[in-house]
């Protein structure tokens, strides 16, 4: 008698797992594009908490410069995917996630932009937006 599998029994398994993996493959790239998204989400986050802190400790006065933040400059992470940048106005604060260039095809086009208006003051508004085509349109999301 011999020992091993025939090619019907090896084509079948390769069959399966060709299956399984199909259907496995489109949800790792969405949870996968879920957590590129909570990263820019969180760090932008963070540097508003950071623009708000040093608003508050150097007499109303909105900085640009990440690195004067009282936070980590995320721009400075290993393997970060995004370009973060502060953009004050007056009282509206745009902080802005854009992927890096050899990031694109990993990430995809996204930028994501929290702005803050009447920031600091007590009509305080944030709104969150994922933004296509350079910026050119944007989708409010809530939170």
């Amino acid at each position: 008698m011999k020992k091993g599998f025939t090619l019907i029994e090896l084509l079948v398994v390769i069959i399966i797992i060709g299956i399984l993996a199909s259907l496995a493959l489109p949800n790792y790239l969405k949870t996968r594009q879920k957590s590129y998204s909570a990263e820019a989400w969180t760090n932008l986050g963070l540097l508003l908490k950071g623009a708000k802190a040093y608003y508050a400790d150097h007499g109303a006065a909105w900085t640009s410069s990440i690195d004067l933040l009282p936070v980590e400059d995320p721009n400075d992470a290993s393997g970060g995917k995004f370009t973060y940048t502060v953009t004050p106005d007056g009282t509206t604060v745009t902080l802005l996630a854009v992927p890096k260039a050899a990031q694109v095809s990993r990430v995809g086009t996204t930028e994501y932009r929290l702005v803050c208006s009447s920031c600091n003051l007590s009509a305080e508004q944030i709104t969150r937006n994922y933004c296509t085509g350079g910026g050119t349109s944007c989708t409010s999301v809530g939170g």
